[in-house]
């Protein structure tokens, strides 16, 4: 399943996301950065992937707002599909601006090199309350209309993911 923004007929940004019982970049190309916990292989946990905003095209679209609805609509497709998590690998530098924001990220690795820089894999659990986070204290919607209007930000804190 994918995600895509769109400003017409140009792409913006989207994700992928696949289901972690199925092949998918953690459990087949990544396995060895996975030092810190059991890698979940379950329906109701999906993989986010091949997360991006594109650098180029004619769209005036800020970029960085597209970035951001990408994200939250991690959490959107997690509610809607019912998941319990999402597992993503990202670059070390995205970890800190999640947890600043209030989302809730479980460490799977520590940070790892690879040919693009440092990566690290984490654990989304996902809830309206994550939902609320990343939007960060923006009610729109990026793809699936969930009312986070009750939901108080936190700050992030340690949470102990249960298989």
């Amino acid at each position: 399943k994918y995600a895509l923004w769109a400003d017409g007929d140009e792409v913006l940004g989207g994700a992928r996301f696949v289901e972690s019982t199925k092949p998918h970049l953690l459990s087949e190309v990544f396995p060895h950065i996975i030092t810190q916990r059991e890698l979940p292989r379950e329906p109701r946990v999906w993989e986010g992937t091949r997360f991006f905003t594109s650098r180029t095209g004619n769209s005036k679209v800020n970029r960085r707002s597209v970035t951001k609805d990408v994200f939250r609509s991690l959490f959107e497709v997690g509610l809607q599909f019912n998941l319990k998590a999402i597992t993503m690998m990202c670059d070390t530098f995205f970890l800190p601006r999640l947890l600043e924001g209030g989302v809730d990220a479980i460490p799977l690795s520590l940070p790892t090199p690879y040919a693009e820089g440092t990566c690290i894999a984490c654990i989304l659990p996902v809830s309206l309350e994550q939902l609320a986070a990343a939007r960060g204290g923006d009610r729109q919607s990026a793809l699936f209309h969930f009312d986070t209007s009750a939901v108080e930000r936190t700050p992030a804190e340690a949470v102990v993911y249960a298989n």
